[in-house]
């Protein structure tokens, strides 16, 4: 060990998700990272939120988080994550199972894109397997797989 030469491992930054706002999704949690959490003004006097699915063409395209400052049916508590970091999740496993998820496949672990709907609601933009094969120009999930696979 002492003739062992040490120098800097060279390590490029990862910053592609810097100032865009996204949520991060979990086995049992979705979390808003600092940039969405940012969107809503004094996001830290909003202790719940009422999740909405909104379809197009009967096909869930996108969930919108309403945040409130008091408990209604069906809310979901916020967590935030510290005081540096202003991020918020929200624990649920039923949340992600119903929502994050593509027929054959399980849940989908990575991050979504967000957008501000309103004053109190930020909107996810769900992988649906219409968007999946259109952007890959691909047939169908199954054609992916199968791709994947081989």
């Amino acid at each position: 060990m002492n003739n062992m030469k040490w120098k800097p491992a060279k390590i490029t930054p990862r910053n592609i998700s810097r100032g865009k706002p996204y949520a991060r999704i979990s086995k049992n949690s979705v979390t808003f990272n600092a940039v969405a959490a940012r969107l809503i003004e004094d996001i830290d006097q909003y202790l719940w939120a009422k999740v909405y699915v909104g379809t197009i063409d009967d096909e869930t395209t996108m969930l919108a988080f309403k945040f409130l400052k008091e408990e209604v049916p069906d809310s979901l508590p916020t967590k935030k994550q510290s005081k540096n970091h202003k991020g918020v999740t929200f624990f649920s496993r039923d949340l992600v199972k119903n929502y994050f998820k593509l027929s054959g496949i399980g849940v989908i672990y990575f991050q979504l894109d967000v957008e501000k709907l309103d004053d109190t609601t930020l909107g996810v933009h769900l992988l649906t397997e219409k968007k999946l094969t259109k952007d890959l120009g691909l047939d169908s999930l199954e054609e992916q797989l199968n791709n994947l696979l081989k």
